[in-house]
Protein backbone atom coordinates (compact mmCIF):
# COMPACT_ATOMS: atom_id res chain seq x y z
CA UNK A 1 0.00 0.00 0.00
CA UNK A 2 3.14 2.45 -0.45
CA UNK A 3 3.46 3.02 3.31
CA UNK A 4 7.18 2.65 3.83
CA UNK A 5 7.04 5.63 1.19
CA UNK A 6 4.96 7.74 2.79
CA UNK A 7 6.92 7.05 6.07
CA UNK A 8 10.06 7.90 4.15
CA UNK A 9 8.53 10.79 2.57
CA UNK A 10 6.55 12.25 6.49
CA UNK A 11 3.11 11.93 4.74
CA UNK A 12 0.15 10.57 6.15
CA UNK A 13 -2.13 8.74 3.89
CA UNK A 14 -5.64 6.46 4.33
CA UNK A 15 -5.81 3.10 3.22
CA UNK A 16 -9.15 3.76 2.90
CA UNK A 17 -12.26 6.17 3.35
CA UNK A 18 -14.23 4.21 4.93
CA UNK A 19 -11.97 3.17 7.59
CA UNK A 20 -12.93 6.68 9.03
CA UNK A 21 -16.24 5.34 9.46
CA UNK A 22 -15.59 2.08 10.84
CA UNK A 23 -13.85 3.83 13.71
CA UNK A 24 -13.76 7.61 13.88
CA UNK A 25 -11.17 7.71 16.81
CA UNK A 26 -9.13 7.45 13.25
CA UNK A 27 -9.98 11.09 12.20
CA UNK A 28 -7.94 12.63 15.50
CA UNK A 29 -5.62 9.66 15.70
CA UNK A 30 -4.47 11.25 12.22
CA UNK A 31 -3.86 14.94 13.99
CA UNK A 32 -2.29 13.53 16.61
CA UNK A 33 0.23 11.25 14.42
CA UNK A 34 0.82 14.82 12.05
CA UNK A 35 1.32 16.44 15.65
CA UNK A 36 3.76 13.86 17.31
CA UNK A 37 5.87 12.53 14.07
CA UNK A 38 5.41 15.89 12.00
CA UNK A 39 3.49 13.86 9.10
CA UNK A 40 2.12 15.81 6.47
CA UNK A 41 -1.32 14.89 5.72
CA UNK A 42 -2.47 14.48 1.84
CA UNK A 43 -5.09 16.21 0.80
CA UNK A 44 -7.39 13.88 -0.23
CA UNK A 45 -7.14 12.33 3.41
CA UNK A 46 -8.27 15.82 4.83
CA UNK A 47 -11.19 16.07 2.28
CA UNK A 48 -12.15 12.18 3.99
CA UNK A 49 -11.79 13.88 7.42
CA UNK A 50 -14.08 16.26 6.51
CA UNK A 51 -17.05 14.52 5.09
CA UNK A 52 -16.23 11.86 8.03
CA UNK A 53 -16.05 14.67 10.62
CA UNK A 54 -20.07 14.47 11.74
CA UNK A 55 -19.12 10.81 12.58
CA UNK A 56 -16.64 11.54 15.77
CA UNK A 57 -19.47 11.69 18.58
CA UNK A 58 -19.51 8.04 18.27
CA UNK A 59 -16.20 7.92 19.83
CA UNK A 60 -15.99 6.81 23.75
CA UNK A 61 -14.85 9.62 25.70
CA UNK A 62 -12.01 7.78 27.04
CA UNK A 63 -10.44 7.20 23.83
CA UNK A 64 -10.64 10.92 22.65
CA UNK A 65 -8.92 11.39 26.23
CA UNK A 66 -6.30 9.03 25.34
CA UNK A 67 -5.66 10.89 21.70
CA UNK A 68 -6.24 14.50 22.87
CA UNK A 69 -3.84 14.70 25.47
CA UNK A 70 -0.98 12.75 23.33
CA UNK A 71 -1.54 15.30 20.34
CA UNK A 72 -1.59 18.42 22.97
CA UNK A 73 1.79 17.11 24.54
CA UNK A 74 3.92 17.52 21.12
CA UNK A 75 5.69 20.48 20.73
CA UNK A 76 4.06 22.72 18.07
CA UNK A 77 -0.07 21.14 18.47
CA UNK A 78 -1.72 24.44 18.11
CA UNK A 79 -0.66 24.24 14.18
CA UNK A 80 -2.73 20.92 14.19
CA UNK A 81 -5.50 22.48 16.39
CA UNK A 82 -5.75 24.67 13.50
CA UNK A 83 -5.51 22.37 11.21
CA UNK A 84 -8.12 20.21 12.43
CA UNK A 85 -10.55 23.81 12.89
CA UNK A 86 -10.07 23.96 9.05
CA UNK A 87 -11.50 20.37 8.62
CA UNK A 88 -14.43 21.11 11.53
CA UNK A 89 -13.02 18.28 13.53
CA UNK A 90 -12.09 20.89 16.41
CA UNK A 91 -15.52 21.80 17.34
CA UNK A 92 -16.10 18.44 17.38
CA UNK A 93 -13.88 17.49 20.27
CA UNK A 94 -14.36 21.02 21.69
CA UNK A 95 -18.05 22.36 20.99
CA UNK A 96 -17.04 25.05 23.06
CA UNK A 97 -14.73 27.14 21.14
CA UNK A 98 -17.40 28.22 18.68
CA UNK A 99 -18.72 30.48 21.36
CA UNK A 100 -15.50 32.87 21.51
CA UNK A 101 -15.55 33.11 18.33
CA UNK A 102 -16.01 36.61 16.85
CA UNK A 103 -16.32 37.98 20.72
CA UNK A 104 -14.40 41.28 20.39
CA UNK A 105 -12.18 42.23 22.97
CA UNK A 106 -10.53 45.72 24.23
CA UNK A 107 -6.93 47.83 22.75
CA UNK A 108 -4.08 45.07 23.05
CA UNK A 109 -6.08 42.27 22.72
CA UNK A 110 -6.16 42.50 18.67
CA UNK A 111 -7.96 39.25 17.91
CA UNK A 112 -11.42 37.93 19.03
CA UNK A 113 -11.08 35.62 22.27
CA UNK A 114 -11.22 32.12 20.06
CA UNK A 115 -8.30 33.70 18.14
CA UNK A 116 -6.55 34.86 21.56
CA UNK A 117 -7.12 31.64 23.35
CA UNK A 118 -5.50 29.90 20.05
CA UNK A 119 -2.43 32.68 20.09
CA UNK A 120 -2.05 31.52 23.82
CA UNK A 121 -1.31 27.87 23.55
CA UNK A 122 1.08 29.37 20.37
CA UNK A 123 3.08 31.48 23.13
CA UNK A 124 2.94 28.91 26.16
CA UNK A 125 4.70 26.87 23.11
CA UNK A 126 7.08 29.17 22.54
CA UNK A 127 7.80 29.58 26.27
CA UNK A 128 8.09 25.99 26.83
CA UNK A 129 10.06 25.20 23.76
CA UNK A 130 12.90 28.24 25.48
CA UNK A 131 11.96 28.53 28.69
CA UNK A 132 15.54 30.22 29.69
CA UNK A 133 14.29 33.10 27.35
CA UNK A 134 11.30 33.97 29.56
CA UNK A 135 12.24 32.45 33.21
CA UNK A 136 15.91 32.65 32.91
CA UNK A 137 17.27 30.69 36.36
CA UNK A 138 13.68 29.67 37.03
CA UNK A 139 13.64 28.01 33.56
CA UNK A 140 14.80 24.33 35.15
CA UNK A 141 11.88 24.67 37.18
CA UNK A 142 9.67 25.18 33.84
CA UNK A 143 11.71 22.03 32.45
CA UNK A 144 10.92 19.68 35.07
CA UNK A 145 7.76 20.85 35.98
CA UNK A 146 6.49 20.54 31.88
CA UNK A 147 8.04 16.88 32.12
CA UNK A 148 5.28 15.25 34.70
CA UNK A 149 3.15 13.89 32.07
CA UNK A 150 0.40 14.97 31.14
CA UNK A 151 1.43 18.40 32.46
CA UNK A 152 2.29 20.46 29.39
CA UNK A 153 -0.86 18.85 27.90
CA UNK A 154 -2.69 20.01 30.83
CA UNK A 155 -1.26 23.83 30.62
CA UNK A 156 -2.10 23.59 26.60
CA UNK A 157 -5.98 23.50 27.93
CA UNK A 158 -5.79 26.01 30.49
CA UNK A 159 -4.29 28.58 27.68
CA UNK A 160 -7.18 27.31 25.47
CA UNK A 161 -9.87 27.70 27.83
CA UNK A 162 -8.85 30.48 30.41
CA UNK A 163 -10.84 33.10 28.40
CA UNK A 164 -14.08 30.62 27.85
CA UNK A 165 -16.32 32.43 30.08
CA UNK A 166 -15.97 35.99 28.41
CA UNK A 167 -18.83 35.38 25.50
CA UNK A 168 -20.92 35.24 28.49
CA UNK A 169 -20.11 38.11 30.55
CA UNK A 170 -19.49 40.57 27.65
CA UNK A 171 -20.39 44.05 28.35
CA UNK A 172 -19.82 47.46 27.43
CA UNK A 173 -18.73 50.82 28.73
CA UNK A 174 -19.48 54.08 27.31
CA UNK A 175 -16.47 56.13 29.13
CA UNK A 176 -14.04 55.01 28.04
CA UNK A 177 -15.24 52.86 25.11
CA UNK A 178 -14.40 49.30 26.21
CA UNK A 179 -15.54 45.55 26.79
CA UNK A 180 -16.07 44.45 30.05
CA UNK A 181 -15.41 41.00 31.15
CA UNK A 182 -15.92 40.53 35.12
CA UNK A 183 -15.85 37.58 36.82
CA UNK A 184 -15.20 34.99 33.24
CA UNK A 185 -12.57 33.02 35.02
CA UNK A 186 -15.46 32.07 37.33
CA UNK A 187 -17.78 31.36 34.97
CA UNK A 188 -14.77 29.57 32.57
CA UNK A 189 -14.36 27.15 34.93
CA UNK A 190 -17.90 26.34 34.96
CA UNK A 191 -17.40 25.15 31.26
CA UNK A 192 -14.49 23.77 31.56
CA UNK A 193 -15.80 21.13 34.17
CA UNK A 194 -18.44 20.52 32.10
CA UNK A 195 -15.51 19.89 29.13
CA UNK A 196 -13.81 17.91 31.68
CA UNK A 197 -16.82 15.73 32.69
CA UNK A 198 -17.04 14.89 28.78
CA UNK A 199 -13.60 13.76 28.26
CA UNK A 200 -13.64 11.68 31.89
CA UNK A 201 -10.40 13.89 32.99
CA UNK A 202 -9.12 12.68 36.61
CA UNK A 203 -9.89 14.40 39.11
CA UNK A 204 -6.22 15.36 39.27
CA UNK A 205 -5.86 16.98 36.10
CA UNK A 206 -9.36 18.91 36.29
CA UNK A 207 -7.69 20.46 39.36
CA UNK A 208 -4.47 20.97 37.60
CA UNK A 209 -6.35 23.16 34.73
CA UNK A 210 -9.34 24.52 37.16
CA UNK A 211 -6.34 26.08 39.18
CA UNK A 212 -4.63 28.09 36.21
CA UNK A 213 -7.77 29.13 35.09
CA UNK A 214 -9.10 30.17 37.84
CA UNK A 215 -5.88 32.11 38.56
CA UNK A 216 -4.76 33.48 35.44
CA UNK A 217 -6.57 37.24 36.27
Amino acid sequence: LGGLEDLARGRLCMVAAENFYHDPLRLLRAYRFAATHGFQITPETTVAIRRAAPEFSRVAAERVHQELFLLLAAPSAVNVLEAMEAVGLLGRVFPELDDMKGVEQNGYHHLDVYGHSLAAVACLEEVLAAPAAYFGEMAAEVVRYAQQQPKTALLKLAALFHDAGKPQVQGRRSQPERYTFYFHEKVGLEIFSRVAARLRCSLAEIKTVSALIGMHM
